[in-house]
Protein backbone atom coordinates (compact mmCIF):
# COMPACT_ATOMS: atom_id res chain seq x y z
CA UNK A 1 0.00 0.00 0.00
CA UNK A 2 1.31 3.40 -0.96
CA UNK A 3 0.96 6.03 1.75
CA UNK A 4 1.09 9.37 -0.03
CA UNK A 5 0.10 11.50 2.96
CA UNK A 6 2.69 10.27 5.46
CA UNK A 7 4.21 13.27 7.26
CA UNK A 8 7.90 13.40 8.10
CA UNK A 9 9.48 13.93 11.49
CA UNK A 10 11.15 17.04 10.13
CA UNK A 11 7.75 18.40 9.13
CA UNK A 12 6.57 18.22 12.72
CA UNK A 13 9.82 19.42 14.24
CA UNK A 14 9.40 22.58 12.19
CA UNK A 15 5.94 23.05 13.76
CA UNK A 16 4.17 22.78 10.41
CA UNK A 17 0.51 21.79 10.35
CA UNK A 18 -0.36 18.93 8.01
CA UNK A 19 -2.67 20.19 5.25
CA UNK A 20 -6.32 19.26 5.82
CA UNK A 21 -6.64 17.36 2.53
CA UNK A 22 -3.65 15.16 3.39
CA UNK A 23 -4.84 14.63 6.95
CA UNK A 24 -8.26 13.46 5.77
CA UNK A 25 -6.65 10.97 3.40
CA UNK A 26 -4.46 9.67 6.22
CA UNK A 27 -7.45 9.31 8.57
CA UNK A 28 -9.39 7.38 5.93
CA UNK A 29 -6.46 5.03 5.38
CA UNK A 30 -5.96 4.59 9.12
CA UNK A 31 -9.63 3.72 9.61
CA UNK A 32 -9.47 1.08 6.88
CA UNK A 33 -6.34 -0.35 8.48
CA UNK A 34 -7.70 -0.57 12.02
CA UNK A 35 -11.07 -1.96 10.88
CA UNK A 36 -9.20 -5.11 9.85
CA UNK A 37 -7.90 -5.61 13.41
CA UNK A 38 -9.92 -7.20 16.23
CA UNK A 39 -10.58 -5.41 19.51
CA UNK A 40 -7.98 -7.76 20.99
CA UNK A 41 -4.77 -7.81 18.97
CA UNK A 42 -1.94 -10.27 19.50
CA UNK A 43 1.77 -9.76 19.10
CA UNK A 44 4.98 -11.66 19.70
CA UNK A 45 8.36 -10.36 20.74
CA UNK A 46 10.37 -13.43 19.79
CA UNK A 47 12.05 -11.65 16.87
CA UNK A 48 13.11 -8.52 18.72
CA UNK A 49 13.14 -9.93 22.23
CA UNK A 50 11.70 -6.64 23.46
CA UNK A 51 8.89 -4.14 22.99
CA UNK A 52 8.64 -0.46 23.94
CA UNK A 53 5.32 0.41 25.60
CA UNK A 54 4.35 4.10 25.51
CA UNK A 55 1.38 5.48 27.40
CA UNK A 56 -0.28 8.81 28.12
CA UNK A 57 1.48 10.98 25.55
CA UNK A 58 -1.45 13.41 25.77
CA UNK A 59 -0.45 15.57 22.84
CA UNK A 60 3.21 15.96 23.79
CA UNK A 61 5.18 15.71 20.54
CA UNK A 62 8.44 16.48 22.35
CA UNK A 63 7.96 13.45 24.60
CA UNK A 64 7.28 11.19 21.62
CA UNK A 65 10.31 12.42 19.69
CA UNK A 66 12.48 11.99 22.79
CA UNK A 67 11.30 8.39 23.13
CA UNK A 68 12.20 7.74 19.49
CA UNK A 69 15.59 9.37 20.05
CA UNK A 70 16.35 7.18 23.06
CA UNK A 71 14.74 3.91 21.94
CA UNK A 72 15.06 4.18 18.17
CA UNK A 73 12.45 4.35 15.44
CA UNK A 74 10.06 1.41 15.06
CA UNK A 75 11.15 -1.52 12.91
CA UNK A 76 10.54 -5.27 12.91
CA UNK A 77 13.48 -5.50 15.31
CA UNK A 78 12.26 -2.59 17.46
CA UNK A 79 8.50 -2.93 18.02
CA UNK A 80 6.31 -0.38 19.82
CA UNK A 81 2.95 -0.45 21.57
CA UNK A 82 1.17 2.88 22.06
CA UNK A 83 -1.09 2.19 25.04
CA UNK A 84 -3.77 4.82 24.50
CA UNK A 85 -4.39 8.36 25.75
CA UNK A 86 -2.29 10.07 23.09
CA UNK A 87 -4.62 13.04 22.59
CA UNK A 88 -6.02 15.86 24.80
CA UNK A 89 -4.34 18.18 27.30
CA UNK A 90 -1.15 18.76 25.30
CA UNK A 91 -0.74 21.27 22.43
CA UNK A 92 0.18 18.79 19.67
CA UNK A 93 -2.45 16.05 19.71
CA UNK A 94 -2.94 16.42 15.95
CA UNK A 95 0.76 15.94 15.24
CA UNK A 96 1.12 13.06 17.70
CA UNK A 97 -1.94 11.25 16.32
CA UNK A 98 -1.03 11.62 12.66
CA UNK A 99 2.51 10.48 13.34
CA UNK A 100 1.29 7.43 15.26
CA UNK A 101 -1.24 6.50 12.58
CA UNK A 102 1.38 6.91 9.85
CA UNK A 103 3.82 4.64 11.66
CA UNK A 104 1.11 2.05 12.22
CA UNK A 105 0.37 2.04 8.49
CA UNK A 106 4.05 1.77 7.61
CA UNK A 107 4.84 -0.89 10.24
CA UNK A 108 1.54 -2.75 10.84
CA UNK A 109 3.19 -5.67 12.61
CA UNK A 110 5.62 -3.76 14.79
CA UNK A 111 3.82 -0.50 15.66
CA UNK A 112 0.62 -1.22 17.56
CA UNK A 113 -1.92 1.16 19.06
CA UNK A 114 -4.53 0.65 21.79
CA UNK A 115 -7.50 2.91 22.30
CA UNK A 116 -7.52 4.85 25.56
CA UNK A 117 -10.36 6.64 27.30
CA UNK A 118 -9.25 9.96 25.76
CA UNK A 119 -9.71 8.63 22.24
CA UNK A 120 -13.35 9.63 22.52
CA UNK A 121 -15.27 12.60 21.12
CA UNK A 122 -16.83 13.56 24.48
CA UNK A 123 -13.47 13.53 26.25
CA UNK A 124 -11.99 15.53 23.37
CA UNK A 125 -14.52 18.30 23.90
CA UNK A 126 -13.67 18.47 27.61
CA UNK A 127 -9.89 18.13 27.52
CA UNK A 128 -8.72 20.16 24.56
CA UNK A 129 -8.40 18.11 21.37
CA UNK A 130 -11.54 19.62 19.81
CA UNK A 131 -10.29 23.12 20.63
CA UNK A 132 -6.92 22.31 19.06
CA UNK A 133 -8.63 21.18 15.85
CA UNK A 134 -10.60 24.43 15.64
CA UNK A 135 -7.46 26.47 16.21
CA UNK A 136 -5.47 24.65 13.53
CA UNK A 137 -8.13 23.90 10.91
CA UNK A 138 -10.86 26.49 11.38
CA UNK A 139 -13.97 25.76 9.34
CA UNK A 140 -12.71 22.29 8.46
CA UNK A 141 -12.34 21.30 12.12
CA UNK A 142 -15.71 19.55 12.35
CA UNK A 143 -15.01 17.40 9.31
CA UNK A 144 -11.56 16.49 10.59
CA UNK A 145 -12.96 15.77 14.06
CA UNK A 146 -15.37 13.26 12.53
CA UNK A 147 -12.41 11.69 10.72
CA UNK A 148 -10.55 11.23 13.99
CA UNK A 149 -13.67 9.91 15.67
CA UNK A 150 -14.00 7.33 12.91
CA UNK A 151 -10.48 6.09 13.60
CA UNK A 152 -10.88 6.13 17.38
CA UNK A 153 -13.99 3.93 17.19
CA UNK A 154 -12.13 1.09 15.47
CA UNK A 155 -8.86 1.15 17.43
CA UNK A 156 -8.02 -2.09 19.27
CA UNK A 157 -8.80 -2.11 22.99
CA UNK A 158 -6.24 -4.65 24.20
CA UNK A 159 -2.90 -6.01 23.07
CA UNK A 160 -1.93 -9.48 24.22
CA UNK A 161 1.71 -10.52 24.14
CA UNK A 162 2.38 -14.18 23.53
CA UNK A 163 4.45 -14.11 26.72
CA UNK A 164 1.08 -13.98 28.56
CA UNK A 165 1.17 -10.25 29.27
CA UNK A 166 -1.69 -8.03 28.21
CA UNK A 167 -1.96 -4.29 28.00
CA UNK A 168 -5.02 -2.06 28.25
CA UNK A 169 -5.53 1.49 29.49
CA UNK A 170 -8.22 3.17 31.56
CA UNK A 171 -10.62 0.21 31.82
CA UNK A 172 -13.50 0.55 34.26
CA UNK A 173 -13.89 -2.01 37.03
CA UNK A 174 -15.91 -4.64 35.22
CA UNK A 175 -15.14 -8.27 34.53
CA UNK A 176 -13.27 -8.55 31.23
CA UNK A 177 -11.72 -11.42 29.33
CA UNK A 178 -10.08 -11.54 25.93
CA UNK A 179 -13.09 -13.46 24.63
CA UNK A 180 -15.61 -10.85 25.74
CA UNK A 181 -13.45 -8.01 24.41
CA UNK A 182 -13.06 -9.71 21.04
CA UNK A 183 -16.84 -9.72 20.54
CA UNK A 184 -17.37 -6.30 22.14
CA UNK A 185 -18.29 -4.56 18.89
CA UNK A 186 -20.05 -1.44 20.14
CA UNK A 187 -16.88 0.52 20.88
CA UNK A 188 -18.88 3.76 21.06
CA UNK A 189 -20.16 2.61 24.45
CA UNK A 190 -17.95 3.92 27.28
CA UNK A 191 -15.66 1.17 28.51
CA UNK A 192 -13.13 3.40 30.19
CA UNK A 193 -12.72 5.38 33.35
CA UNK A 194 -10.54 8.37 34.14
CA UNK A 195 -9.17 9.36 37.57
CA UNK A 196 -10.60 12.43 39.22
CA UNK A 197 -8.80 15.60 38.35
CA UNK A 198 -6.66 16.73 41.26
CA UNK A 199 -3.90 19.32 41.25
CA UNK A 200 -0.35 18.02 41.59
CA UNK A 201 2.36 19.69 43.62
CA UNK A 202 3.13 21.89 40.64
CA UNK A 203 -0.50 22.92 40.37
CA UNK A 204 -1.06 21.05 37.10
CA UNK A 205 -4.13 18.90 36.62
CA UNK A 206 -3.62 15.20 36.04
Amino acid sequence: MQIRSTPSLRHFKEKKVLAAKHLLVLLAEARRHFMKIDNVQYTVTSIAGKITVVGDLHGSLDDLLMIFFKNGLPTADNPYLINGDFVDRGPASVEVSTLLFSLSLLYPNSFLINRGNHEDVIMNKRYGFTTELVKKYGLLANRISKGFEGVFRVLPLVTVWITACWSVTGVSRISLTCSTLTIYLDTSTPLFCDPQQKPTRTGKMK
